[in-house]
């Protein structure tokens, strides 16, 4: 099945005609836990950014998809983009996959974001720092030890707030860094 997507996958992109659709199936292969699928499917995101039609947007629509699923399914694949080599070289997918990260309501998500946070910079750093205190009510900055901190002190019984009281956090945490 995941080839099968693949190869439609391909078609869609090299003929600069990726869709909604194309970007769901492409979601698929990059879950999967299968070495050989895992190789390919990354082959063709790497191969899909370097395309002068359509292949940068195909990703972060992909990437924004997999934010809007707000599901435990959607971590893995973010996680595997932003170890790869195209995380750091690409802003669009570097802030995209942060993005994406902030819109899921998952442990594993905050987990990837602590971990990315160490290395983030500038606007990429700003989404994730904010995310943090929406949810914790926390103003570390952007100290990553302290958020690690925190996190490892916390992740165990932590809650998500209700989306009001995540967007009062972030508004508080901006004000205090004016």
């Amino acid at each position: 099945v995941c080839n099968f997507l693949l190869a439609s996958v391909e078609k869609d992109a090299s003929r600069g005609a990726a869709n909604e659709t194309t970007c769901a199936l492409f979601a698929v292969p990059l879950a999967s836990e299968s070495p050989e699928i895992e190789k390919r499917a990354f082959d063709l995101f790497d191969k899909a950014a370097t395309q002068r039609r359509g292949g940068m947007l195909m990703l972060v629509s992909m990437i924004d998809h997999l934010g809007a699923a707000d599901d435990a399914a959607s971590v893995p694949p973010l996680v595997k983009i932003s170890k790869r080599p195209i995380f750091n070289d690409q802003f669009a997918i570097r802030r995209s996959t942060v993005q994406a990260l902030t819109k899921i309501t998952e442990k594993t998500a905050v987990d990837a974001l602590v971990e990315i946070l160490g290395k983030a910079e500038g606007e990429v750093r700003v989404d994730i720092v904010q995310h943090l205190a929406g949810i914790s009510g926390q103003k570390f900055g952007v100290d990553p030890a302290a958020w690690e901190g925190w996190w490892k002190a916390n992740r165990e019984t932590f809650k998500f707030a209700a989306t009001a009281a995540r967007a009062a956090n972030r508004a508080e945490a901006l004000e205090s860094r004016s």
